[in-house]
Order: C-alpha cells, then sequence, then structure tokens
C-alpha cells in the first residue's frame, strides 16, 4: 500500500528506475495478498485458536472433560483454519497443511 501511495505521489521526484522498483513491490505485496487470501487465513486462524482455548479451559477446569474430547477440539481447531488456497484466475488451488490428520489413531 506505501509503495502504491510512494508512486502515485512522488513520480516525477523518483524517476524511473525508483519508480519501477516501487510499482514492482505494490503489485507483488496486492498480488500475495489477494492469491492467498490472508484476511481470511487470519480470520479462520483466530476462530481455532479461539475454539482450541475454550476446550483447554474445559480440560483444565471440569473434570468431566476428557483427553479424547480436548484431542477431538484440537482437530476441529485444525479442520476451522483449513488449507491455504491459492486463487488464480478461474480456479482455486489447496495447499495441504504439513499437520498430520489428527483423526488417525497411532499406536
Amino acid at each position: 500500500m506505501v509503495s502504491a501511495l510512494v508512486v502515485s505521489t512522488f513520480t516525477n521526484e523518483l524517476g524511473t528506475r525508483k519508480t519501477k522498483i516501487f510499482s514492482f513491490i505494490a503489485a507483488l505485496s496486492f498480488g500475495v495478498m489477494s492469491g492467498f487470501d490472508i484476511g481470511g487465513k487470519a480470520d479462520a486462524t483466530r476462530s481455532g485458536w479461539r475454539h482450541l482455548t475454550t476446550a483447554i479451559l474445559k480440560f483444565k477446569n471440569d473434570p468431566c472433560y476428557s483427553y479424547d474430547q480436548l484431542i477431538d477440539a484440537y482437530s476441529e481447531g485444525e479442520a476451522l483454519v483449513g488449507n491455504v488456497p491459492f486463487h488464480t484466475q478461474g480456479s482455486v488451488t489447496t495447499l495441504s497443511s504439513p499437520i498430520p490428520n489428527a483423526s488417525v489413531k497411532h499406536e
């Protein structure tokens, strides 16, 4: 945003080379922000964090709340966060999460 404002305000003072550099930075920043839906991912992360925090408080303060319920809440929180969607023109590609599936039982 700052780069776009600098280019639009100080084009004559910057000269050709600096104008190109600031324009590139602005375009790259907007592309990353829109391509990866950073705002949506931040909202989803906050929702997952709230869900898990509630489960932790229940686990600490309610003797009837089991460890298995806490693990299930962790899995639900991960599902709320989801994968990272990458938006290209006309399609959406999902990059998989590096966190393993919590519902799979390991022995």
